[in-house]
């Protein structure tokens, strides 16, 4: 019979269960408004339209796009992302258009474009821990763990409401961030949005609009060395390589064309394909002017009909990468168009598109850009500030590309975008922590934030003063407020500012609707607005970092060769680099000790500062991404006319080349430490030094194993003093109780028994290694008195102190008349005095067998403890190899097991150890990063250098790297990218990112090409390998 008192429990449990379900529904679909994605508002007031793409082992003819509504992969940026459901909301066609954006909220919201930590028009609920995308950048570069993790939640949620795709690979994550990765893992039924040409909030007005230089280009140094005609064989031995290198890049070319056409990356185990960079193909696009370089000219032909059918204004994604999508994408159009002489009108049609939709991230106050770009309609039309924490490589490497731009297309605007960035930094460049470098993150807000410590961090309150231009009635997006924001800005306020140290806005972010002061409502004063700033160090920032690697490496590379682009006419560009070359080998630049001591190489550490007063905190790492600077130095020292940074830039490249010998592989490892010489000049190998390094705490652990010496001899010495101890009790006889002679002793025998256990005691000494003591023999007299004062039987020789509980009861104990002699019992003595082993046996004839068979190793098989394997391969076990008994009493019986721990290693072993373990190359003292991505950097300088140089040496190391790396990358459908570089045989990734095509199969060909294709005096590489023409 049903109860229902027995059930109520789990009656209530699921009621709750499920209220909690429905209401948690309710606050995603309240969060999948916000900035990160838009079911319900990102389709109103915007014409939708969606394509079919033709499949992805097929290239893209013809334009098919606007034929039928199909389902339109969609990116998870963020944990609140993640969640969302399909959009239920009726799809607003372009009939339906509504005059201002004003309907899209009902609630009174607040915005400021002075908030420099908000990019999203409207401030919705946020689910605690989601991720603005435009931070992702840097993110995970400080937390890879949590982008990680991100990704891998974001991949379970989206395949629950979603019907899984067999095309697309699982989401990896950069390991060294800060590239905009976000994958796009499925597909939904969303259709798509298009980007629509928005009024711009913060024009530059014509009159102000900087404009290229004009004049005839400087006579710039020759930078290529004057190369004699090679002979006929040595022509052949060229040739032959690079048709090597030819086959290698059609095989990766071939497996893209067949599995992952159109799609930004080939996964190279599986065949499946990836979309880190908005999904408009990557590797498509980034190959372009490789192909065209290497004479496949029908596969160009092929490739550029696949750009016709690339449609820019959509994406899955809801940002666009700026840095990314101008090197890679921007960067491959402009070149192909460069490089194929204007044969191809569709291919700059499609530059200018990309352009054009990426202007709009400058369109801030200050004209600094916004790096993750919110392209989506309804975002756009806000008004935005670049983020107060920037990477430097993603501000400062965009000259280049849209230099180019602006002189093929003759419009200044594009020119104007980057010239911007590049005054600011020129301002900035001298008044850092390091001055002649820039820090790796930069607050590009232009808004300085006042430090309001009027209140703690806990004394808040969640609502403040509202401005008079944002009342309830005004809407985020409509005029009167875009009207409060430009006369707010005009006036340098910040419209609805919060105190930095107020965290109003987190709890905001915490599932809580902002509120708006009522009239006769008391709220907090309104903080002052933010000052006007330039380029400026994060705020509240103690320390910086600096380096010319990774996060910051491309700005510094193109500071000689936007000088060159510009035909030598801007002189800035030569003044920064040379502050920068300086103050790089002043403060990063240091030789590694290796085992050759006159091969001098050099290596461009990170540094940590703290002021420009305090000491510089040098890590003496090697990176492959820090490999471009050998180039770098190499093309300031011809255009600049500074010979001796040749020598630094043949010392610092071929650091990259003993890096990429040091290994197993013969492939550089990612990351890795090193040992800075002393003495830079004479840098013998120091193998004490260098296992110093290796084993940094050697004192500390040496200090341990010295006391764990002591103790095992401290107990060495116990036992051996036991034993004598019980070896003198089993020989003296049993005494009378009444006169306390031996019962069956012999004149003498006293003495002797005495002699022999001095003896044993003396024998223990000397076992441990003490010294003996000599022996000394009592005079007669006084074993006499020692006699007379002999305590009687039943009382303790012990000091009251020592004596236990039971010594003391069985002490108590009156021996009972005409009863035998109790027999004297020995403390830790688990058998009997008078029991001998003999004796023992006799009596347990089981135990004499168990015994016997165990000698014989038939007993029975019981699984060793780890502590008795120790034991036994410490030779303190008997084992088959040691037959014997375990160590026994006098008395027969088995004594205890001692547990003896593992020795501490010493400072030698420790550093050997850590090599053989570790597969430490020498003179690496770790290795922090193991993996090759098909990296290009090293090969990049190497190139470069053959061309300034006309040194063959560079031509034969070239040719040793590219063996081991076509040797070790090998997959199914392409190269892929290998786990562990010190690994004899490391396993291929199933991950083949763009740039290898784009860059490192290219620089491979071409530092085996004639020097006069693609000259270094004709063309300017930008940091992906697309050559620009120079004017002339």
């Amino acid at each position: 019979m049903f109860r229902m008192r027995r059930y109520r429990v789990f009656i209530v449990f699921a009621v709750i269960t499920i209220g909690a379900l429905h209401h948690f529904t309710n606050i995603a679909n309240l969060e999948s408004a916000g900035a990160a994605s838009v079911e319900g508002l990102k389709n109103l007031g915007q014409k939708v339209e969606s394509s079919s793409p033709p499949p992805a082992s097929e290239p893209k003819g013809k334009d098919t796009t606007n034929n039928k509504d199909v389902d339109a992969p969609i990116a998870v940026a963020s944990l609140a992302d993640s969640e969302t459901p399909k959009s239920t909301a009726p799809i607003v066609r372009e009939s339906e258009v509504l005059p201002t954006p004003t309907s899209l909220t009902k609630a009174p919201v607040k915005e400021s474009v002075e908030d420099a930590e908000d990019e999203s028009p409207v401030k919705t609920p946020v689910k605690e821990g989601a991720w603005d995308a435009e931070d992702e950048s840097t993110r995970n570069h400080r937390f890879p763990s949590l982008a990680k993790t991100t990704a891998a939640v974001g991949s379970e949620s989206a395949n629950k409401t979603t019907k899984p795709h067999s095309g697309p690979a699982d989401p990896i994550v950069n390991p060294g961030g800060g590239e905009g990765r976000l994958e796009i893992i499925a597909e939904t039924g969303i259709p798509k949005i298009h980007w629509s040409q928005q009024p711009e909030h913060f024009p530059v007005p014509t009159e102000n609009i900087i404009q290229l230089p004009t004049g005839k280009p400087k006579a710039i140094p020759t930078i290529q060395y004057v190369f004699k005609a090679e002979s006929a064989d040595d022509k052949a031995a060229r040739e032959e390589k690079q048709d090597k290198i030819r086959k290698v890049f059609l095989f990766s070319w071939a497996g893209y064309k067949k599995k992952a056409w159109s799609q930004d990356e080939l996964s190279p185990i599986s065949g499946r394909y990836r979309n880190p960079f908005n999904g408009w193909g990557a590797t498509l696009v980034d190959s372009l002017d490789t192909l065209w370089m290497m004479g496949l000219k029908d596969e160009f032909e092929e490739a550029v009909e696949a750009v016709r059918a690339i449609d820019f204004t959509t994406s899955a994604r809801n940002d666009i990468p700026l840095f990314e999508t101008v090197i890679r994408y921007l960067g491959g159009l402009v070149a192909a168009y460069d490089i194929s002489d204007g044969a191809h009108r569709i291919i700059l049609d499609k530059a200018v598109e990309l352009a054009d939709i990426l202007m709009g991230a400058f369109d801030t106050p200050n004209r600094m850009p916004m790096t993750f770009y919110l392209w989506k309609p309804t975002f756009a039309s806000q008004p935005h500030r670049a983020k107060t924490r920037v990477v430097l490589a993603e501000l400062g490497s965009l000259s280049v590309e849209f230099t180019r731009l602006a002189q093929i297309t003759k419009e200044a605007k594009y020119y104007d975008a980057v010239a911007r960035i590049t005054n600011e930094l020129d301002i900035w460049q001298n008044n850092t922590k390091m001055p002649g470098l820039w820090p790796q993150q930069v607050d590009a807000s232009g808004c300085k934030k006042p430090d309001m410590n009027t209140q703690s961090n806990y004394d808040y309150t969640a609502s403040y003063e509202a401005p008079e231009s944002q009342s309830p009635t005004l809407m985020d997006g409509g005029p009167a407020k875009t009207a409060a924001i430009a006369k707010n800005v005009t006036a340098g306020t910040n419209v609805g500012a919060r105190s930095p140290t107020s965290p109003a806005k987190d709890a905001i972010k915490k599932r809580q609707v902002e509120v708006v002061d009522e009239p006769n409502q008391k709220s907090t004063p309104k903080p002052p607005g933010c000052e006007p700033q330039g380029l400026a160090s994060p705020p509240f920032t103690v320390s910086e970092d600096f380096g010319i690697g990774g996060q910051a490496d491309s700005t510094y590379e193109y500071l000689p060769k936007e000088y060159i682009l510009l035909g030598g006419l801007e002189e800035k560009y030569r003044t920064m680099y040379e502050a920068v070359a300086e103050t790089t080998a002043k403060n990063l630049l240091f030789r590694p000790m290796i085992h050759d001591e006159k091969r001098h190489v050099l290596h461009a550490g990170h540094a940590r500062v703290d002021n420009q007063d305090s000491p510089i905190r040098l890590t003496p790492e090697g990176t492959h991404l820090t490999c471009f600077v050998g180039g770098m130095y190499a093309l300031g020292a011809k255009v600049f006319s500074r010979e001796d940074d040749m020598d630094i830039a043949k010392k610092l490249t071929d650091g990259c080349v003993w890096a990429y010998e040091s290994t197993a592989t013969g492939i550089m490892p990612e990351s890795y430490l090193v040992v800075p010489c002393p003495d830079p000049i004479d840098c013998p190998w120091n193998e004490t030094l260098y296992h110093e390094k290796l084993d940094p705490y050697a004192h500390v652990r040496e200090q341990q194993r010295l006391q764990q010496q002591e103790s095992v001899l401290e107990d060495e010495k116990k036992v051996a003093l036991q034993e004598s101890q019980e070896k003198a009790a089993q020989a003296e006889p049993v005494k009378s109780t009444s006169t306390g002679e031996s019962i069956d002793s012999q004149p003498g025998d006293s003495e002797a028994t005495a002699n022999d256990s001095q003896t044993s005691k003396q024998k223990a000494d000397q076992a441990i290694g003490k010294p003996v003591e000599d022996k000394v023999v009592e005079p007669e007299q006084e074993k006499a008195d020692k006699a007379v004062s002999k305590p009687t039987e039943g009382t303790s020789t012990k000091p009251d102190s020592d004596v236990s509980e039971e010594d003391a009861e069985i002490s108590s104990l009156k021996p009972v008349e005409g009863a035998a002699p109790p027999k004297p019992l020995v403390k830790r003595q688990l058998g009997d005095v008078g029991e001998t082993r003999e004796s023992f046996f006799a009596a347990n004839p089981e135990a004499q067998a168990i015994e016997v068979a165990k000698v014989a190793g038939n007993g029975p098989v019981f699984e060793k403890s780890t502590t008795e394997q120790h034991l036994e391969t410490q030779g303190l076990l008997p084992n088959k190899a040691n037959q014997g008994l375990l160590p026994t009493h006098a008395n027969g019986t088995s004594k205890p097991e001692v547990y003896t721990p593992p020795p501490i290693p010493t400072h030698e072993e420790f550093a050997k150890a850590r090599i053989r373990d570790e597969r430490l190359p020498e003179g690496m003292t770790k290795v922090t990063g193991a993996s090759y991505l098909l990296r290009p950097e090293a090969i990049e300088s190497v190139f470069i250098m053959y061309r300034a140089t006309g040194d063959i040496y560079w031509r034969e190391k070239g040719w040793e790297m590219f063996k081991a790396v076509e040797k070790h990358t090998n997959g199914t459908y392409g190269a892929g990218a290998i786990s562990d570089v010190t690994s004899e045989k490391p396993s291929v990734l199933d991950e083949m990112e763009s740039f290898w095509l784009a860059e490192t199969l290219k620089y491979f060909y071409l530092l085996f090409a004639d020097p006069s294709q693609v000259s270094l005096d004709d063309y300017v590489l930008n940091t992906e390998a697309h050559a620009f023409k120079r004017p002339k």
